[in-house]
């Protein structure tokens, strides 16, 4: 099965990163109209779409704790606490991102207008017209990679990836996305993901490649059934496919598995 990882952008060009067919993964740009005919041809063939939007969203609006149609539970696991309030983050996590990880809100995110476009994703209500989906969405932490056929898509945080694999903060601080030196620091790290039997691993050189990249890494090792990556969350929840790194930098002595749970338990009767 074929990675595809993308950065969508709703105004200026989108990156991609994939193989070129010939054994070599690159990057290459397209522009709105010209990344929807691209997913036409790629929903017609086994391949795993990661995609660096919001896939889902609240479907109701009145849980009592994390969940409405501005925050998922996913982005307030992750962001500070006082950026989302106690009231959605009773309490923060010890996996709160630092400064310069930006975690935001997903009814807050620009990009989520062309993944409704393109993906027809994320469905948020009931009055949500029921349609065949170009592809099958993954949310469920149940999934399992090898049992995959045609063409799905899921959800990935590259900043929150970059930041969990990194175990030293870049001398510069955490924002990549402003910060070339930063960025140059977290590829050499991800360089140490990269499999050799993949091809050479592709320079990013600015930070819409750094995402694509590290959505690529993540898809690669997650198809491979690699334990370092799982799909965290749920379609309730909101679900990103992550790095689980025991020990971590940013949870001494956790696990972001274990975090996660401790914090929104399952509900009753998930898989």
């Amino acid at each position: 099965m074929r990675v595809v990882a993308i950065d969508p952008h709703p105004v200026n060009a989108s990156v991609v990163c994939m193989d070129n067919g010939n054994g070599r993964v690159e990057f290459v740009t397209k522009s709105p109209r010209e990344l929807g005919a691209l997913l036409r041809d790629l929903a017609k063939t086994k391949v795993l779409l990661c995609w660096d939007a919001p896939l889902t969203g609240t479907t109701c609006g009145t849980s009592a704790i994390g969940a409405d149609f501005y925050w998922r539970r996913i982005e307030c696991f992750f962001a500070r606490q006082k950026r989302v309030g106690k009231k959605r983050k009773p309490r923060p996590t010890i996996l709160e991102v630092p400064e310069g990880i930006s975690v935001l809100p997903y009814a807050g995110c620009p990009h989520w207008t062309i993944t409704r476009s393109l993906l027809g994703l994320p469905r948020v209500g009931s009055f949500d017209q029921e349609c065949d989906l170009p592809f099958r969405l993954l949310t469920e932490s149940w999934e399992r990679p090898e049992h995959l056929t045609g063409a799905s898509v899921v959800e990935f945080h590259p900043g929150v990836a970059a930041w969990l694999w990194c175990k030293q903060p870049p001398k510069d601080g955490w924002e990549y996305k402003k910060r070339p030196s930063v960025r140059e620091s977290l590829w050499q790290v991800l360089q140490t993901r990269w499999c050799p039997d993949w091809g050479s691993c592709p320079q990013p050189t600015n930070d819409d490649k750094f995402d694509a990249l590290t959505g690529y890494i993540l898809g690669r090792l997650w198809l491979e059934t690699d334990s370092s990556v799982k799909l965290i969350g749920c379609q309730e929840t909101g679900a990103w496919l992550l790095p689980i790194v025991p020990g971590c930098r940013a949870a001494p002595g956790n696990d972001l598995e274990a975090a996660w749970q401790a914090f929104w338990p399952a509900p009753q009767g998930a898989q």
